[in-house]
């Protein structure tokens, strides 16, 4: 049992590889009702080595697939996996990068989550941690395995600098017009040098006056344009365009969506780049992703 994106697949088929037979709403459709019913079968058929693996939060979920197996004599073992949010979001956005190709919009999530399970939103893991209740042994589990969650590490080479567009133009998300998108000589030679010394440029815009009506696509278009030519083209950039409030997206920060969706494309290593910031956001993303966070002050000196 676990959040949505803990690594229960991973496990569960790790069993599977040692005889195990999986029963997976994702993977069969259905309701939990329907797999218990298979289960059943499974065990009236003499079947005693069964993985479900689902999210189970609550002892109601839980409790027909621990009566059915007591019922046929087969004691059931809870894999208990604490991944945090914010590694089971991190792994949620690489699932939707793989199948995807890109990082899905909310609508295009809506839509194919009826269909495919790896489509998701980040409310899908909060409603876990609102609803779970921790498995106890008195709900007559034979014992509970916690597992705590450990990334594998990422092979790539190249290094990045990920920014903030607001925080280099010295200007808070108001309505902006082109002609006021500028940066800084001093910050300008700052990451152009970097940039001549091999390291890789991205800069995340958020634009909520998008979502408000305030302002139109094409005029932030063109203020980014306009951004990606002061650094001659050799710029990443990614606009989230969504409210302020509870998260609808994976590409606002801290949530780091739009940062994973470059790493992968450009082979970033994370942990050799460097969040440089001014917000609590950016410090938060930069510890969830495994990057050293510099603080836009400090990065830039006087700049």
């Amino acid at each position: 049992m676990g959040m949505p994106g803990a690594g229960k697949t991973e496990v569960a088929r790790t069993l599977e590889a040692d005889g195990y037979q999986r029963l997976n709403r994702d993977a069969l459709g259905g309701s939990l009702a329907d797999l218990t019913l298979r289960l059943d079968a499974l065990l009236l058929g003499d079947a005693r080595r069964v993985v479900l693996d689902n999210t189970y939060p609550t002892r109601k979920s839980r409790n027909a697939v621990i009566e059915s197996a007591w019922e046929r004599g087969v004691p059931v073992r809870c894999v208990w996996l604490t991944t945090s949010v914010a590694d089971a979001q991190i792994n949620s956005i690489h699932r939707m990068l793989d199948v995807h190709g890109s990082l899905p919009s909310p609508e295009i999530i809506r839509e194919r989550s009826k269909l495919d399970p790896r489509y998701l939103l980040p409310d899908a893991q909060f409603r876990y941690e609102r609803s779970l209740e921790p498995p106890t042994l008195d709900e007559g589990f034979a014992s509970i395995e916690v597992r705590a969650f450990v990334r594998s590490p990422t092979i790539a080479d190249d290094r990045a600098l990920i920014l903030d567009f607001d925080d280099l133009i010295g200007r808070d998300a108001a309505v902006l017009q082109v002609d006021d998108v500028a940066i800084a000589e001093s910050r300008l030679g700052v990451l152009t040098g970097h940039r001549d010394e091999g390291w890789k440029l991205f800069v995340h815009a958020w634009r909520p006056q998008l979502a408000r009506n305030e302002t139109t696509p094409e005029a932030v278009d063109a203020c980014l344009a306009r951004f990606r030519d002061l650094l001659d083209g050799a710029v990443d950039i990614a606009c989230c365009p969504h409210d302020a409030g509870p998260p609808v997206c994976w590409c606002r920060k801290p949530i780091p969506g739009s940062v994973l969706e470059f790493a992968t494309r450009q082979s970033v290593s994370l942990s050799r780049s460097i969040v440089v910031g001014a917000s609590v956001a950016d410090r938060t993303m930069a510890e969830r992703i495994g990057s050293r966070f510099e603080s836009s002050v400090a990065f830039f000196g006087s700049a």
